[in-house]
């Protein structure tokens, strides 16, 4: 059962369930900055960050007036479903740390959609190889609360998302991809082994040569 690591009583005390403006003033800073030191012991500062990143490309547009919510709404929006996920998670909810709203595009003639993430959601980790996205997927195809930040690359990510889509997908993971991640790294310790051995020889060749 999940639980929230701070009580009810700390979450109230720390303004979890109050949307407290960043941009109040110093009284609303200070509340804020209790608010946040919750968000962060609770482990969903990150989360909180990437919703907002979210919420504000959806609801609010420089270049409408009227008619969308401003800033402050965003803020107020992203607060309020956060606070909500931990009084749950405080009663022993076991849900995923809400950290995107869902963009879908739709082109013409075509209903696939597409969730998109922000970028600043993985960390630039680099040099991330075919074998180490792929054994990653492996190990987290079936492990519950895996968020785009958990991931070494966006590729690796997406990889995860579409062989998770369906049966027929997740199969075809198991029959295809792992295979070819144990042939890989199969031939890395076979040339791991050859690479060795020439050393060895080389170093006999040295032995004996000094012998004579």
């Amino acid at each position: 059962m999940a639980t929230t690591a701070l009580d009810k009583k700390i979450l109230l005390e720390r303004h979890i369930g109050k949307f407290i403006d960043p941009e109040a003033g110093s009284v609303s800073a200070q509340q804020w900055k209790l608010k946040q030191t919750a968000y962060a012991f609770e482990g969903v500062a990150i989360g909180y960050k990437s919703l907002r990143i979210s919420l504000q490309k959806i609801l609010v547009d420089d270049e409408v007036a009227n008619g969308l919510p401003s800033q402050y709404l965003v803020d107020k929006c992203t607060q309020l479903i956060i606070d909500g996920y931990l009084f749950r998670r405080n009663r022993g909810a076991n849900e995923k740390v809400p950290s995107q709203i869902a963009v879908g595009t739709i082109s013409a003639g075509n209903k696939d959609q597409i969730e998109l993430f922000d970028a600043a959601m993985f960390e630039d980790k680099g040099g991330v190889t075919e074998n180490e996205m792929i054994r990653w997927v492996n190990t987290n195809m079936i492990v519950e609360g895996v968020q785009p930040e958990d991931a070494p690359c966006s590729a690796a990510w997406g990889m995860l998302l579409h062989y998770r889509e369906t049966t027929q997908r997740r199969e075809k993971f198991y029959d295809t991809m792992v295979p070819k991640l144990v042939s890989k790294e199969d031939a890395e310790k076979g040339g791991k082994l050859q690479d060795d051995g020439k050393t060895a020889i080389e170093l006999l060749d040295k032995l004996l040569e000094a012998l004579e």
